[in-house]
């Protein structure tokens, strides 16, 4: 470890705590370079740190930057850590997620049909990742056109989600709302 590591990781959980967008951005962004050049390009902090900054830049509502972002540090998550570890899934999910959110719905509903078949065979079925990509999904085919695949997606999602996560868990009740959503209305309630 680098005198100067400790500092870099202390930043870098800061800004993951603060919960302004904005800030987590910019500090994310001043974080990278500092975070390269004292570990170098895939040192697993700086690749967390560009995946955090892709999630920030997307969930700050700039879906194309965070498509870009992701696009880029997805193969590098893949090359440097594996394309069955964690955070290359967790990472191909939030592409899948924003691709979805910019509009190109059969795109993101192909990736997550890929994802859900890579979480399922390394996590398992039963795995909240798996289940939660699973709701995603559904909720992704649905706002694409397709209610009555999403409804049934979703009843599927609810029963194991209920089995494995418990009926009250918070993924539970949040399918369990889209469903009812996509049941009464057809429109998506991504939460």
């Amino acid at each position: 470890m680098t005198e100067d590591e400790p500092i870099l990781v202390a930043r870098r959980r800061f800004t993951e705590a603060g919960g302004d967008r904005a800030l987590a951005i910019g500090l994310y962004s001043e974080l990278i370079p500092d975070l390269t050049r004292l570990l170098g390009p895939d040192h697993r902090q700086t690749l967390t740190a560009r995946h955090r900054l892709a999630v920030c830049v997307g969930d700050g509502g700039d879906r194309e930057g965070a498509v870009r972002l992701l696009r880029e540090v997805v193969p590098d998550l893949a090359r440097v850590l594996g394309p069955d570890h964690e955070l290359t899934l967790k990472a191909t999910g939030h592409l899948a997620f924003n691709l979805g959110e910019r509009g190109d719905r059969s795109a993101a509903t192909a990736m997550f049909q890929r994802l859900i078949a890579d979480l399922t065979r390394t996590l398992g079925p039963d795995h909240q990742q798996t289940l939660v990509t699973t709701r995603l999904l559904a909720v992704n085919v649905g706002a694409d056109g397709d209610r009555a695949e999403a409804v049934r997606l979703l009843r599927e999602v609810v029963a194991d989600m209920a089995r494995a996560l418990g009926p009250e868990h918070e993924q539970t009740r949040r399918a369990r709302c889209d469903l009812e959503t996509f049941e009464s209305s057809g429109l998506p309630g991504i939460v």
